[in-house]
C-alpha cells in the first residue's frame, strides 16, 4: 500500500507537501495551503500530471504550465503586468506602461486575480474612469495594456478566452466617427494647409524669429516620418546634392529614416551626442524624396547655413542654436491645430500624427492608381503588412459616401417600355445590342419623367417637349401611368401635411 505524502506545518501556520520536480533533480515543488484536503488534492493532481508527461500523453511545456497553475494558483494582474512591462523597450517599458499601472489600473485591480477580470468588473472600472472626465481613448489604451499582459499569462489552448469574454470599452469601436483621427485626404487639402503654414511662418519672421514650421509640416506630410523620426533626422541621412542642377531639371534626393528620438534621451545616454534609438518596430526605411520636398529641404539647408546652424552630422530641424532636440515633439500640437483652423478645417481630431495618416492615404491612392493594389505603399510607409497600413487610410472625399457604380443607361430603369424579343434572339450578345439601342431611343425620357422629383411631371414644358419629340404618335401608357403615380403620391403627401 502506497504511503500518503508527508504533510508538514510551517512556522507561518501553512501546511506543505513537497513533490519531486520532474525537470530539476534534487528540487521539490512546494504545495501549500490552510486546508489538508486541499493540499493533498493539489499534490495528487501534480503527481498525475507528471505521470502523464512520463507516459508521453502531454509535452514538457504543457506539463510545466499545469504544475505552475496547480501549485501556485492563478496569478494576480500585478504579476502578469510586471512580466509584460519587462518585455517592453524604451519609453513604453520605462515610462508609459508603469504610469498606466499607477494611475489607471492599480487603484482598481492591485490584488485582483486574472480570472476575476469579468465583464462586470471591467464595466465598473470603465464607468469609474469615465466619471473622472477621462477621454475614452485613454481608457482604451489602458485596456489594451491589460489585454496584452493577460494574454501573456493565458495558456495557449484552443478555445481559451479572456475573463471579460466579449466585453470591450466604449471607445474601442475603431470604425466609429468619434474614434477616427482626421487626415488630409487630397492634394488640394494639403495645399490649403501649407498656405496657412506659410502665413504662420511669415508672421513669426515679421517678429524677427527663425520660422521653419511650414517645412516641418511639409516634410512630415510627404515623407510619413513620425515626430520622433523627424527630431532624430540628420543631414547625413538626407542625401541632397551640393548644388542645383544646371539645366534646371528636377532635384533628386533620398531620405533614410534610421533613427528615432526618445524622450529625455540625453539623460539616459549621457555619452550620446545625438538621438540614436531605433525607429518604431526597428523598421528602417530609405526611399526617394518627392522632388518638391527635395527642393524645400535644399532651400532650408541654405537658410541654416546662413545662420551658422548647419553641420553635416547636425539636425535637419534643430532647436535654437542648431542643437539636437531632447524631446520627440518636432511639431507643437497647439501650433499645428491653430494652423489647421486657419486652413478652414475642424481641429477636434487633428494632431501632428495626422500628417503621417495623410502620407499613407495619398501614397496608397497613388499606388492603387498605378498598380491596382497598395502593396507598393507599405514599403514607403514602413509598415510590416498591408493590414497595419489599412488602419492609416482615410476615404478620399468628405460627406456621405456615394455609389461608385458607373451609369447603366436609361434602358435599364424599371418600368420603361421595351419591345418583346423574338425567341431566336434571346442570347447574351443580342440582349446587349438591343439594350444599347433601346437606351439610345429612350435617352432623356427617364430623366424627364423618373429622375425629376416634381409633384406633377407634366408641369415642366421641357419634359413635355422631350416626350413629344421621342413619341410623335402618342405618349406610351407606361410613361402616363408613372406620371399618374407620381401625381397621386404628391397629392397624398400634401394631404397629410394639411
Amino acid at each position: 500500500m502506497k504511503r500518503p505524502p508527508y504533510i508538514e506545518r510551517l512556522p507561518s501556520g501553512l501546511l506543505r507537501i513537497r513533490v519531486p520536480d520532474p525537470f530539476r533533480k534534487k528540487d521539490r515543488i512546494n504545495v501549500t495551503g490552510h486546508n489538508e484536503a486541499s493540499v493533498r488534492a493539489r499534490a495528487d493532481q501534480i503527481r498525475r500530471t507528471i505521470e502523464d508527461f512520463r507516459l508521453g500523453a502531454i509535452g514538457e511545456a504543457e506539463c510545466r504550465k499545469a504544475i505552475t497553475r496547480v501549485a501556485f494558483g492563478a496569478p494576480t494582474l500585478r504579476d502578469v503586468w510586471d512580466s509584460y512591462a519587462s518585455t517592453l523597450r524604451g519609453e513604453w517599458g520605462k515610462v508609459k506602461v508603469p504610469g498606466i499601472w499607477r494611475s489607471r489600473v492599480e487603484p482598481y485591480f492591485a490584488k485582483a486575480k486574472v480570472y476575476e477580470l469579468e465583464p462586470a468588473a471591467m464595466a465598473a472600472w470603465e464607468t469609474a474612469e469615465l466619471a473622472k472626465g477621462l477621454a475614452p481613448k485613454t481608457i482604451v489604451n489602458a485596456f489594451h495594456c491589460i489585454r496584452a499582459a493577460v494574454r501573456m499569462s493565458l495558456d495557449q489552448v484552443e478555445g481559451l478566452r479572456y475573463p471579460w469574454l466579449n466585453w470591450r470599452p466604449l471607445g474601442n469601436a475603431k470604425d466609429s466617427e468619434a474614434s477616427q483621427r482626421e487626415s488630409f485626404v487630397s492634394l488640394e487639402e494639403v495645399r490649403m494647409l501649407m498656405h496657412a503654414a506659410n502665413r504662420y511662418d511669415t508672421y513669426l519672421e515679421g517678429k524677427g524669429l527663425f520660422a521653419d514650421v511650414a517645412i516641418r509640416i511639409f516634410v512630415a506630410a510627404l515623407t510619413g516620418a513620425r515626430q520622433g523620426e523627424l527630431a532624430a533626422l540628420g543631414w547625413d541621412h538626407v542625401l541632397l546634392p551640393d548644388e542645383l542642377p544646371p539645366d534646371g531639371s528636377r532635384l533628386s534626393a533620398e531620405i533614410r529614416v534610421w533613427k528615432n528620438c526618445r524622450p529625455n534621451w540625453q539623460t539616459e545616454h549621457p555619452n550620446w551626442t545625438r538621438p540614436l534609438d531605433d525607429p518604431k518596430g526597428r523598421r528602417h526605411r530609405q526611399h526617394r524624396l518627392h522632388y518638391e520636398v527635395a527642393r524645400a529641404l535644399f532651400d532650408h539647408r541654405e537658410r541654416l547655413r546662413g545662420r551658422g546652424w548647419y553641420r553635416i552630422d547636425g539636425p535637419v530641424f534643430p532647436t535654437y542654436g542648431g542643437k539636437w532636440r531632447l524631446q520627440p515633439e518636432t511639431i507643437n500640437g497647439s501650433v499645428f491645430r491653430a494652423i489647421v483652423a486657419q486652413a478652414g478645417f475642424p481641429t477636434e481630431r487633428f494632431s501632428p500624427h495626422s500628417l503621417r495618416h495623410t502620407f499613407c492615404t495619398l501614397t496608397a491612392q497613388a499606388a492603387f492608381m498605378l498598380t491596382g493594389d497598395i502593396q507598393a505603399a507599405k514599403i514607403l510607409t514602413g509598415h510590416s503588412n498591408v493590414k497595419t497600413l489599412e488602419g492609416y487610410l482615410h476615404r478620399g472625399s468628405r460627406g456621405l459616401p456615394e455609389s461608385l457604380i458607373p451609369e447603366l443607361g436609361q434602358a435599364s430603369l424599371p418600368g420603361l417600355p421595351f419591345g418583346a424579343l423574338p425567341a431566336a434572339e434571346r442570347d447574351r450578345k443580342t440582349l446587349a445590342v438591343v439594350a444599347l439601342e433601346t437606351d439610345r431611343q429612350l435617352s432623356g425620357l427617364a430623366s424627364a419623367i423618373v429622375v425629376h422629383r416634381a409633384p406633377d411631371p407634366w408641369a415642366s414644358p421641357n419634359a413635355m417637349a422631350e416626350i413629344a419629340r421621342k413619341h410623335p404618335h402618342g405618349i406610351p401608357d407606361t410613361v402616363a401611368n408613372r406620371a399618374d403615380g407620381r401625381y397621386r403620391r404628391a397629392y397624398n403627401e400634401a394631404k397629410r401635411e394639411g
